[in-house]
């Protein structure tokens, strides 16, 4: 696929470009982490103005983005005529399915899936937008015609999640004319904080490996991957305005929105921990206006999303994690690696004290909002006006929630959260008592 997209081979920060991240909002947040991370790789083209005396200008058409685990893969392309973004959704084969013993959890989540696929079918965003696979209930999250959007959540220094973590090595002066602090992945003599060494764990994870999604390893550790993956919006933006020949100047959100439309405050989220009087007031904000009201997962306000006794073997040991694992379903194997305090955090599972209303906003709204296209299914369940269901919509609902968890028709999809037990019976009376 890559060969494809790069027929000459590519070369680092020549014609193209990546970033890795270890918590991801994408199709596969629930399987991402420290030991599989997520990879967008982006195209980098020259944008010759005729200028020859001017600075060398680059644009973005192209960005790909993988995790192992799901046989899926996502992509975005940039249509310069008609200055628009294009989403499709790559979905492969393997021959281990049709192996004596079926897949294994390390040929899903190994090294091995990455090679040999035996089939693949391509889908734009308009094929699959009536499915749990939609591309633009996220990327278009406001609804038909208004922008879509290249989603990072973390467009500005400092990251949480996208390595290379080392960046955070700068200090950072709290607010108020408080102190100044600074946070290292490892110890050194002027850190305030040591954090969670994030590219250690992923080298100490895939360690014998030589690349992951296609990339070497070793450039994978030390990618600056925010800076990388936010100037590429930038060059997306280039490659827009490149139709019309504007100048550098407008490159600009207001001028193309295809940002992020509900940016993420990583600095007020690390100075409101690590200064002093410690508080989450940033990320709860943030959490209560983009998850409870939009139903858009949030990035989670620690380094790392593994925070159990699963984790902590996967960490130590990967590879024998993966040849301990009971079965192929990279859901089943890695999701159990965030607690429940952290899946709630970031919007998988509801808040225990949540009200019905609550919940079926948070789990429901992302792709029941109400603006959908008036032709789809999904457009019946106004997840938004719950006062104006009808009877027959709240039997429908019910039915889907309560479906067998391997039920494709199972709503919420597996990999976009879930609802226990209590949660269902919630949602049930409060639907019975209108």
């Amino acid at each position: 696929m890559l060969r494809a997209f790069w027929p000459a081979g590519r070369t680092l920060e020549e014609n193209y470009t990546f970033g890795v991240t270890y918590q991801s909002a994408g199709l596969a947040s629930r399987v991402a982490s420290v030991v599989n991370p997520a990879v967008v790789m982006m195209s980098i083209a020259p944008y010759d103005k005729g200028d020859a005396g001017g600075p060398r200008v680059e644009l973005t058409d192209l960005a790909v983005s993988f995790t192992r685990g799901d046989q899926l893969v996502e992509l975005m392309g940039i249509d310069i005529p008609n200055q628009r973004i294009n989403f499709y959704l790559l979905a492969f084969g393997h021959p281990c399915h049709s192996s004596e013993g079926g897949c294994t959890a390390t040929d899903v989540l190994g090294a091995r899936i990455e090679r040999d696929w035996s089939s693949w079918t391509l889908y734009q965003a308009e094929d699959i937008e009536d499915t749990g696979l939609s591309c633009l209930s996220c990327h278009q999250s406001e609804g038909p015609g208004k922008p879509r959007h290249f989603l990072m959540r973390e467009f500005a220094f400092s990251w949480l999640h996208w390595g290379n973590v080392a960046e955070t090595s700068r200090p950072i002066v709290c607010p108020g004319g408080g102190p100044r602090i600074l946070l290292s992945p490892v110890p050194r003599p002027d850190a305030t904080h040591v954090i969670p060494d994030l590219d250690g764990m992923f080298a100490h994870a895939h360690a014998g490996e030589t690349h992951y999604a296609g990339i070497p390893v070793d450039a994978i550790i030390n990618q600056r991957s925010g800076f990388r993956t936010s100037a590429g919006v930038q060059r997306m933006r280039a490659a827009l305005m490149s139709r019309d020949g504007l100048p550098r100047s407008d490159n600009k959100e207001e001028r193309f929105s295809i940002g992020e439309p509900y940016l993420f405050n990583t600095l007020g989220t690390i100075t409101d921990q690590y200064c002093p009087n410690p508080t989450l007031t940033t990320w709860n904000n943030y959490r209560n206006s983009v998850l409870l009201e939009r139903g858009l997962p949030v990035p989670y306000y620690q380094y790392d999303v593994i925070d159990t006794e699963a984790g902590a073997k996967a960490r130590a040991d990967y590879a024998g994690f993966l040849r301990d694992a009971k079965g192929s379903d990279a859901l089943d194997i890695l999701s159990p690696l965030m607690s429940e305090e952290v899946a709630t955090g970031v919007g998988f599972f509801p808040s225990v004290d949540s009200d019905a209303p609550t919940i079926v906003r948070q789990m429901c709204v992302r792709c029941h909002t109400g603006t959908e296209d008036g032709s789809t299914r999904r457009a019946r369940f106004d997840a938004r006006n719950l006062d104006q269901l009808r009877p027959e919509t709240m039997e429908a609902v019910m039915q889907r929630v309560q479906l067998p968890e391997g039920d494709p028709y199972l709503m919420p999809p597996r990999r976009s959260g879930h609802l226990p037990a209590w949660a269902i019976e919630r949602i049930k009376a409060y639907f019975a008592g209108r």
